[in-house]
């Protein structure tokens, strides 16, 4: 088997139970090192300094604050999947009614110190125009830091990566990860392509009362997540719950209502 085709599988959505493999970069690929533990809840370290795509040093806090933030871990100069799951977002998002810069953020974070600020701006302008709405621009923002801002990023995400030196390639587990306005992670979507129900659910549940309709937000309870796949499924029982609440209700608001007009007509009449 080649060493692209053994990264490509590497590149795959994986769940490990145990923490991740001491993160050092650069060094020999080490199977075991690549690897997601899911950590919902954790905070992020909002204080981790990166550069923009205009080159300039910004805070990973910067981006947080109005509303949920959507998290890329990826690799710019990647061959394979790296430039798959970018693309396989920005599709799935422009199908979404939320819109990035007005009411949620996209922040890519490469896992190489050694990315150049402008191959970080020629894939953004390219996400930007792809996605083509107003106002956007702002909230596509393609980071690039130093190798410890980068490694204390990627393991607050329970993120284990590993580089190759013979194939000159990193590794590292294909998935987008949802986080809460104040920094807290949310959600995990592995995979590389993105389907919009499942990226507007995990918004809704990320936003935290701030994005949706007060209905929306009811129904989303109706929902189970799974966190092997990041997709939700319909909970029928829940469902069925729920319309038998709102079944009593109109029965008995009807019982009352009937009642009600009873006596008036009783008391209307000689």
């Amino acid at each position: 088997m080649s060493r692209a085709i053994l990264f490509c599988l590497l590149l795959l959505p994986m769940t490990a139970q145990a923490a991740p493999a001491p993160l050092q970069t650069p060094a020999d690929a080490v199977i075991g090192e690549v690897a997601l533990e899911q950590r919902i809840g954790a905070e992020l370290p909002l204080q981790l300094v990166f550069r923009n795509a205009a080159g300039e040093e910004v805070r990973l806090g910067d981006f947080f604050g109005q509303g949920p933030v959507l998290l890329v871990p990826v690799w710019y100069s990647c061959p394979n999947l790296c430039g798959v799951t970018l693309r396989g977002l920005e599709s799935g998002l422009r199908e979404v009614d939320f819109s990035v810069g007005k009411d949620f953020r996209v922040v890519a974070v490469s896992v190489d110190p050694e990315d150049a600020t402008a191959k970080a701006a020629g894939i953004r302008d390219g996400l930007v125009r792809n996605y083509g709405r107003p106002g956007a621009a702002d909230g596509w923002q393609l980071l690039t830091g130093e190798a410890e801002a980068v490694r204390d990023f990627y393991r607050a995400l329970g993120i284990g990566y590993s580089y190759d030196r013979q194939a000159r390639q990193y590794a590292h587990p294909a998935t987008i990860v949802l986080a809460t306005a104040d920094g807290r992670i949310s959600r995990y979507m592995p995979g590389v392509v993105f389907e919009p129900q499942h990226l507007r659910r995990g918004l809704l549940e990320a936003g935290d009362g701030r994005l949706g309709s007060v209905v929306e937000r009811v129904l989303l309870r109706c929902y189970s997540y799974d966190p092997a796949t990041g997709r939700y499924s319909l909970l029928v029982t829940d469902l069925l719950r729920l319309a038998g609440s709102l079944t009593v209700v109109l029965l008995g608001g009807g019982m009352l209502l009937a009642l009600w007009r009873e006596r008036r007509r009783r008391r209307a009449s000689p």
